[in-house]
């Protein structure tokens, strides 16, 4: 039983993909692109030169155009900020004197310990710049 190349290399794209379902990260999904090009290059007629030379640009292609999207999809770089790095830029209300010594703000609807270059009283609002441990640096809100 001779079968075309073609059928090969959707074998393969196939089964890259399912590999890439199973594993974390985008790698796989790349050589599953470039067994679509190998695939085309196939079904055009190219011997097996042509198909390695349309599996590599099918890559390359995948690689740039897709990269950016699979990234963003699947590891939220350059999208919304999570954990501690969500925090900054947030206005917190002051509920202990804060110092450079310490005190306290509630931000979130939790209590956090604060600490600040200038002294802000009690019942102001502050906004926290920087988030270390369980301790936020604040200063005064930027004004309008």
């Amino acid at each position: 039983m001779n079968l075309e190349p073609a059928f090969y290399w959707l074998i393969a794209g196939i089964v890259l993909m399912i590999i890439e379902l199973l594993l974390t990260g985008v790698f796989f999904i790349y050589l599953a692109i470039g067994c679509i090009g190998g695939m085309v290059a196939d079904w055009l007629g190219f011997g097996l030169t042509g198909q390695i030379f349309g599996f590599t640009i099918a890559i390359l292609i995948g690689l740039l155009f897709f990269r950016r999207f699979f990234n963003r999809t699947f590891f939220l770089t350059g999208g919304e900020k999570t954990n501690t790095d969500a925090l900054i830029g947030r206005k917190a209300i002051v509920t202990e004197t804060v110092s450079d010594q310490g005190g306290r703000v509630l931000l979130g609807g939790e209590h956090w310990r604060a600490v600040s270059d200038m002294m802000h009283a009690e019942g102001s609002a502050v906004m926290v710049t920087a988030v270390s441990g369980a301790t936020v640096r604040v200063a005064q809100l930027p004004e309008n």
